[in-house]
């Protein structure tokens, strides 16, 4: 889920942790960095430069091709990242599917429909190169409502933690 919606879902009780990037504070939660991760570039399965080797790759080389591409109202902070890491590498990406998650991103990726800078994860039918480039680290975080918590909410933060 995205990062509002993680935080709506804790600070209403839905949800005791939600893994989110940083994002304004809200009011009765707080934030404990979790991990950090690189952008990746992610190619459907059957992408000329999907080959195995895991080699960094260029992100200039994918500046032609169709882009699926995060909104700014699902991420600001990621949307914004992400608009840099690609200006920095010298284009402007060619967004012709908006995504409302990184999921969805992922799911359209998967489908054939372009590529997208992700965080790195592993997801079924599509591909990751790392960058060359400076690639932007990307921040995630445990949020969990402030003041006194749950025992297996305490317990599950130190192992996360550890």
């Amino acid at each position: 889920m995205d990062t509002p919606s993680g935080q709506e879902l804790v600070a209403g009780h839905e949800l005791d942790i939600a893994v989110v990037r940083p994002d304004a504070p809200v009011r009765g939660l707080r934030a404990r960095p979790w991990r950090h991760d690189r952008f990746v570039v992610a190619l459907p399965a059957g992408h000329p430069l999907v080959d195995g080797s895991g080699r960094p790759v260029d992100l200039a080389r994918f500046a032609e091709e169709p882009w699926v591409w995060l909104s700014r109202d699902a991420s600001p902070d990621c949307h914004d990242q992400l608009t840099a890491t690609c200006r920095r590498a010298g284009f402007t990406p060619d967004v012709r599917h908006p995504a409302g998650s990184i999921m969805t991103q992922l799911a359209m990726v998967g489908c054939g429909f372009g590529v997208t800078l992700v965080p790195h994860v592993t997801v079924r039918g599509t591909a990751f190169r790392p960058l060359t480039d400076r690639a932007d680290i990307v921040e995630l975080s445990l949020v969990c409502r402030s003041g006194a918590q749950e025992p297996l909410v305490a317990e599950f933060l130190r192992t996360a933690s550890g």
